[in-house]
C-alpha cells in the first residue's frame, strides 16, 4: 500500500500532493506535528515508526527510514535528496554473503532545529543534536552533538556554533 502511495504522489502536482502527503501521514505516523512539510517525491517507510515534530521541513525527494524508528523534532530541516536510514544489512561476518547475513535496526533522531544540507546520508542509531548543522553531502556514521556543524565522509564536527 505505502509503495503504491509513493508513486502516486510522485507524479501529482505539488499542491494537491503536499495535501496528500500530510493527510496520509496524519494518519499513520504516531506524531505529525501542525506546520510540517514532506516534499514531493519523499519516500516513508513504515510511517508507523515516523514521529515529526511542529514546522519540520523534509525537502524534495527525501528517504524517511522509519523501520528502526525515525524522531524528526520540532523546526528540523532536511535537505533535497537526503536518506534518514534505520533500519540496514548486517555485515560482521567475514566470508558470507551481506544478503545472508540479516538486517539490523537503530532508532535515528534529528534535534530540533537541526540542518541536514542536500544530500546528506544518517546511518542507524545516530542523533543529530539540537541547532547542529551538517553540510551537504556529509555521511553521518556517529552521532553528532548539539550546536555545531559537521562535513564530511564521515562526517566529523568542524566547529560549535
Amino acid at each position: 500500500m505505502a509503495r503504491v502511495f509513493n508513486e502516486l504522489l510522485r507524479h501529482m502536482p505539488y499542491r494537491i500532493g503536499n495535501q496528500t502527503r500530510r493527510l496520509y501521514l496524519e494518519r499513520t505516523a504516531p506524531v505529525y506535528g501542525r506546520n510540517s512539510i514532506v516534499g514531493r517525491g519523499c519516500r516513508v517507510l513504515h510511517p508507523q515508526g515516523l514521529t515529526i515534530g511542529e514546522g519540520v521541513v523534509v525537502a524534495r525527494d527525501v528517504t524517511l527510514d522509519a523501520r528502526g524508528g525515525l524522531e524528526l523534532e520540532d523546526e528540523a530541516l532536511i535537505g533535497f535528496e537526503s536518506v534518514l536510514l534505520s533500519h540496514t544489512h548486517r555485515s560482521e561476518e567475514v566470508g558470507v554473503a551481506v544478503q545472508h547475513q540479516g538486517m539490523f535496526s537503530a532508532p535515528v533522531k534529528i534535534g530540533a532545529r537541526a540542518w541536514l544540507g542536500m544530500r546528506v546520508l544518517v546511518l542507524p542509531g545516530v542523533e543529530v543534536g539540537s541547532d547542529a548543522i551538517v553540510a551537504s553531502g556529509a555521511v553521518v556514521t556517529k552521532s553528532i552533538p548539539p550546536r555545531t556543524i559537521a562535513a564530511g565522509v564521515p562526517a566529523r564536527v568542524l566547529k560549535s556554533r
